[in-house]
């Protein structure tokens, strides 16, 4: 994610002649940290402000949009939230993933349609790559999978079961797609 921020900084720098070449960009980043803490800390605000649009969402899907209403403004002025958009660190981007996968559960729940099966797994597997408690979302994702067929029968019946393991093979993938080290040894050793 922070990929994209100094990505985001060097285009704009290099558009505008500050940056000659990348070489230029990396001897900025050694000498002068401000632009860089900034674009961590925005990006880190975005999170945090879509997650308070997600909560609002699935108040809404839930009940009513009061219930978003007030589920978003409680999630607005939470001590904590507020406390970590503030930093470059991995929760709020974790929290956002957690709830956009819970979304897309609800979805699951009241329509049982594929593309939200492979639509959750990809999103749990890309918040896996954040930070592996992402992986707990699954567990919701398996209730919901049941909870909508009402008896096992019918939640493990052969076109059911289908959906649920691709749905499983999709977090595989989304965690796959995200990690940057698949392939690439974890660290190097000197022969």
């Amino acid at each position: 994610i922070l990929f994209a921020g100094d990505w985001a900084v060097f285009s704009i720098g290099y558009f505008l002649g500050i940056f000659g070449s990348p070489i230029d960009f990396d001897s900025m980043r050694l000498t002068d940290m401000q632009i860089f803490l900034f674009t961590g800390r925005l990006i880190n605000v975005i999170f945090g402000v879509a997650t308070i649009y997600l909560v609002y969402l699935a108040g809404k899907k839930i009940k009513n949009e009061e219930t978003g209403l007030l589920g978003a403004l409680f999630l607005t002025f939470m001590y904590l939230h507020v406390e970590e958009c503030r930093y470059i660190h991995y929760l709020v981007p974790v929290v956002f993933f957690i709830m956009l996968a819970f979304l897309s559960i609800l979805q699951i729940f009241y329509t049982g349609r594929v593309r939200y099966y492979l639509l959750t797994g990809f999103i749990i597997g890309l918040g896996g790559v954040i930070k592996y408690t992402s992986f707990t979302a699954a567990f919701p994702f398996i209730i919901a999978h049941l909870l909508r067929f009402g008896n096992l029968r019918e939640a493990f019946s052969k076109k059911s079961a289908v959906k649920l393991s691709l749905g499983i093979f999709f977090v595989l993938l989304g965690f796959v797609c995200g990690y940057p080290r698949v392939g690439r040894p974890a660290y190097r050793t000197r022969a």
